[in-house]
């Protein structure tokens, strides 16, 4: 189920959309690479569990995506975050297998990270969580 749900998130940002610009491309599954170029989003399952009434069977998925930048003004991190919220909130995804699928964003946070000790630079981070329901078909 979850690597459904990821190739359904990746495909919805693969497309041409202003997020995909605002980041350069630079979407990432559970952890950016050694020396990532900032800014950069990253996407994870971070709980999932069945649901089911008499008549459906379900999934409930909580997914994080993280949005990372290093410059000094909050200006860049805001405008990707908003560009993120565009193309997520209410996003009809496509998974294999599932249909009926929602997706709501649950809650998001700005916060500025303090430099690791071997690190000069701290670092902007958007995190926003989102709640998917599909139903297997």
């Amino acid at each position: 189920m979850i690597d459904a749900i990821l190739k359904g998130i990746y495909d919805k940002f693969s497309a041409t959309n202003d997020f995909k610009t605002a980041i350069n491309g630079r979407l990432y599954a559970y952890e950016a690479p050694q020396g990532a170029i900032y800014p950069y989003c990253i996407f994870e399952q971070i709980s999932g569990f069945p649901d089911w009434d008499f008549t459906d069977n379900q999934e409930d998925v909580l997914i994080q995506l993280t949005l990372v930048d290093n410059s000094d003004s909050v200006a860049t991190i805001a405008d990707a975050e908003t560009k993120m919220y565009t193309l997520f909130d209410g996003a009809s995804l496509t998974i294999s297998g599932y249909d009926h699928i929602k997706i709501d964003r649950e809650s998001n946070v700005l916060l500025k990270a303090s430099p690791a000790l071997d690190d000069k630079n701290s670092l902007w981070n958007v995190i926003a969580t989102y709640r998917i329901y599909a139903e297997k078909t």
